[in-house]
């Protein structure tokens, strides 16, 4: 995505500190949080009108349309630098923006944080330690039906973590929150750590993010076979264009001008 194209809000939005959780919430410890100062990586999210926005609708689609929709999809890629977690925030934010549809965004690298570090003082670290209830970890995004999970604070033992049982009934807890909860998981690359290959047992499908001349063809392939291609739902390319051709964006824009 090109410059133009993106809004870099970490640092710059700023949250109600508190607020109760909506109706049919596990309950009424969820909130919301200020973001903290942008002296980390920052969150990359299209402006809802947007080339890219419209790209990330698609893959939406498509997701949807299939029977039934995997309710839980692990966002990974092959190396580190291609853009996972811009393409989950991404994709969950455009989840969340339909109305019947909740959805529920883990950043499940408990190594380094993929975003939103500092975010919080508790999250998925704290709740799979069995030091904090799952209810306790959940943050409110400024979409009304968009959930955060962070990754709380780093640990040594991410493996032995993410395979615990603790990570088994969080995911069913999420499930049976309702039918419409969608929840999407930020990992590690598959290459250079094992939680993917832990969670691949986990979920229900997997989007692979590979951005275009970054990742060689061969660690590709290998990080395919690595997680098995049963469920992979998605290949995500990142960076091939950073926009429609002449002849499409003068339609594209035309009509959101209507």
């Amino acid at each position: 995505m090109e410059e133009n194209l993106i809004t870099r809000i970490f640092g710059e939005e700023k949250l109600p500190s508190t607020e109760k959780a909506a109706p049919g919430s596990p309950g009424e410890r969820i909130r919301k949080v200020e973001f903290p100062p942008g002296d980390g990586r920052p969150l990359i999210i299209a402006p809802p009108e947007s080339y890219s926005a419209e790209q990330f609708r698609k893959v939406k689609t498509r997701i949807l349309n299939q029977s039934p929709p995997p309710r839980s999809i692990l966002i990974t890629s092959t190396i580190p630098g291609e853009g996972k977690s811009t393409v989950a925030f991404n994709l969950a934010l455009s989840f969340a923006q339909e109305n019947h549809i909740r959805t529920v965004m883990v950043d499940a690298d408990l190594r380094n944080s993929s975003f939103f570090p500092g975010l919080s003082p508790l999250g998925l670290s704290e709740y799979l330690a069995a030091q904090t209830p799952w209810e306790d970890i959940l943050i409110r995004f400024e979409a009304q039906n968009l959930f955060v999970i962070p990754a709380g604070t780093p640990s040594p033992k991410a493996p032995e973590l993410i395979g615990s049982p603790r990570m088994k009934d969080l995911l069913k807890n999420l499930r049976e929150w309702g039918e419409e909860t969608y929840i999407f998981i930020d990992a590690p690359p598959i290459l250079v750590t094992s939680e993917p290959l832990i969670f691949s047992k986990l979920v229900d499908g997997i989007i692979l993010v590979v951005m275009s001349d970054r990742a060689p063809k061969k660690a590709v392939r290998r990080a395919v076979e690595t997680i098995g291609r049963e469920k992979i739902v998605g290949v995500v390319f990142n960076q091939i264009s950073a926009k429609p051709s002449k002849h499409y964006s003068n339609y594209y824009y035309r009509y959101y001008r209507k």
